[in-house]
């Protein structure tokens, strides 16, 4: 229905958007791995530069959403959508490690990785900065305060603080600054990986399942 009776709405646009993104995803696949004709190649960096535009709506629409749902004090804050920006770029980059380590790398992808995983640990930093002033922030109201409690205390303590504070940003950011001193351990790269992906699912099922509706 959203593509048979569009509408002017954030999930119309992260439908298109995602839409978009994976059609871009496809084609450079495609070009990628097969000999395309010079017409369509041509295309190539069209569908990077419009992928790359559709990425960052994908990683932007569901913090925007969320947020302009008032009667839900836990998601009434900007710092929302900056989170949920660093947790996708977060667990994006660990996907791509984490797809890259069945490949045979030569050295040049081997020093993409661990380039990856030095920009990852400052996403996180990042995401743990953002985490802390947006629970601060939405605190500031009865509602807010008592779905914050439910995070760090309550009955979704331990999705929150153990799947996503310890496992999603705490540990993967103490094994990829240790990993930043020792020499290329993909097996690190495997564990930081998992443990960042499953630190994302955590941090999207905490604040759903956290949520207090008002009486609006």
């Amino acid at each position: 229905m959203l593509f048979t009776q569009p509408t002017l709405s954030y999930i119309s646009v992260g439908t298109y958007s995602l839409t978009a993104l994976l059609l871009c995803v496809a084609f450079v696949a495609a070009a990628g791995c097969f000999s395309l004709p010079g017409s369509l190649d041509r295309i190539k960096p069209m569908a990077l530069v419009i992928g790359f535009a559709a990425a960052l709506l994908v990683m932007t629409y569901t913090g925007v959403f969320l947020q302009s749902m008032k009667s839900i004090a836990l998601w009434n804050s900007p710092w929302l959508i900056a989170l949920f920006f660093l947790s996708a770029l977060s667990t994006g980059i660990a996907l791509v490690m984490l797809c890259s380590i069945s490949l045979n790398l030569d050295r040049t992808k081997t020093g993409i990785l661990q380039r990856l995983a030095k920009t990852d640990l400052v996403v996180i930093v990042l995401e743990f900065a953002a985490c802390a002033v947006y629970l601060i922030t939405v605190s500031g109201t009865s509602l807010g305060a008592q779905s914050v409690k439910r995070l760090i205390a309550g009955d979704n303590a331990l999705v929150f603080m153990a799947g996503f504070v310890v496992c999603g940003l705490a540990v993967p950011g103490i094994m990829n600054a240790v990993s930043a001193r020792k020499q290329h351990d993909e097996r690190i790269d495997l564990a930081i990986a998992c443990l960042v992906l499953l630190g994302g699912f955590c941090l999207r099922l905490s604040l759903f399942d956290a949520r207090i509706h008002s009486s609006m």
